[in-house]
């Protein structure tokens, strides 16, 4: 039912008659009317929706996928959310998909709740964040929760400016969660060339550079000593699948990194690594070959993981050459099939003329 424009009312109905359903196995109410949830004290009535949303996930024992994107649940109304919530001593949820929670508005404090909530449930395999700018210091919050599960299989956290702070955290969950298959860490500043932002703020570099300087008295890693373990963590999980490290300012040095790591661990189950060019990483298209050369990669199936399954833009310049002379040949055998047509005709009506 997501999209539909439900109001608080009517989402409680709802609620009270899905609760009777026991086999129920996925509930998806995600991006309804903003009103519901919005970032305000909670009435009567959104007090009333989230007790009977708790009473839901406590009666539907088969419930595998929870989907509750863009209901601008955070703050006030997360906290009212949580005490329901805490009602229920487990969930069999699988699947949370929490993308835009609240339109990008989420705080440290609303990650404790939801961290709150993941530790709920166990069995926790896919979890799908994206959009919520949860921050290094939320998702290392949230991230504690992932690791007592362990057994993420999807870490879905795209565009949640993580920086290359939470790549520490990041390291935890992959060693916790030895099945993890997919991971997509699209335009979270994870590396180093993401202090360099040119359209960073003045007050986005001001609080940079406190936070630098507090990393630095704590002992902190940087982007350059925790970007490299995150390589490793990623590729020693065995069941890897699909890797997106797009648009992270990820530099030549930690590209070459990338490739060093990924050919020397030889991931088995590895099939598209993706390392996009579009957004913001600083490498340009040589770095790649430079990486595999130095590498003396041979390997067919690291090759083709590496270049031909969409390793980001990296070999868009040879394929725009590549078709540009498919589409020369192409034109060539047509002025050819149009000669060999027509030529009989046009020697016929020269001839014609001549007599």
């Amino acid at each position: 039912i997501s999209a539909n424009g439900l109001d608080a009312k009517a989402m409680k109905s709802f609620f009270d008659e899905a609760k009777k359903m026991a086999n129920l196995r996925h509930l998806d109410i995600g991006f309804n009317t903003v009103a519901f949830f919005k970032n305000h004290q909670p009435g009567q009535s959104e007090e009333a929706t989230l007790a009977s949303l708790s009473a839901v996930l406590a009666a539907c024992k088969q419930l595998s996928l929870l989907n509750i994107s863009g209901i601008g649940l955070a703050n006030v109304c997360l906290t009212k959310f949580m005490k329901e919530f805490s009602k229920v001593k487990q969930v069999s949820v699988t699947h949370l998909v929490m993308r835009s929670l609240n339109h990008r508005m989420l705080t440290t404090s609303d990650c404790v709740q939801l961290a709150d909530i993941i530790g709920r449930m166990p069995f926790l395999s896919t979890l799908d964040a994206s959009c919520n700018n949860l921050g290094e210091r939320g998702f290392s919050r949230i991230s504690d929760a992932l690791v007592k599960g362990q057994c993420l299989q999807q870490l879905l956290v795209a565009n949640n400016n993580l920086t290359s702070r939470a790549n520490v955290s990041l390291c935890r969950v992959l060693s916790s969660n030895s099945s993890m298959s997919h991971i997509d860490l699209r335009d979270c500043k994870i590396g180093s060339g993401s202090k360099r932002v040119a359209n960073m703020t003045e007050e986005e570099a001001e609080e940079e550079e406190e936070e630098e300087i507090a990393d630095e008295s704590s002992g902190t890693e940087d982007s350059a000593e925790s970007f490299p373990k995150l390589c490793q963590a990623i590729a020693d999980c065995y069941w890897m699948r699909t890797v997106n490290l797009g648009g992270n300012f990820i530099n030549k040095q930690e590209v070459e990194k990338f490739v060093e790591v990924l050919v020397d661990s030889e991931p088995q189950n590895l099939q598209i690594a993706t390392v996009r060019n579009q957004v913001g990483n600083t490498f340009d298209s040589e770095d790649l070959e430079v990486a595999l050369s130095k590498k003396h990669v041979k390997s067919p199936i690291l090759q083709r993981i590496l270049i031909q399954s969409h390793f980001g833009d990296i070999e868009s310049d040879k394929t725009l050459g590549l078709l540009k002379r498919l589409a020369l040949v192409y034109l060539a055998l047509l002025v050819l099939a149009a000669i060999y047509v027509f030529a009989p005709s046009i020697l016929a009506m020269i001839s014609e003329q001549e007599d």
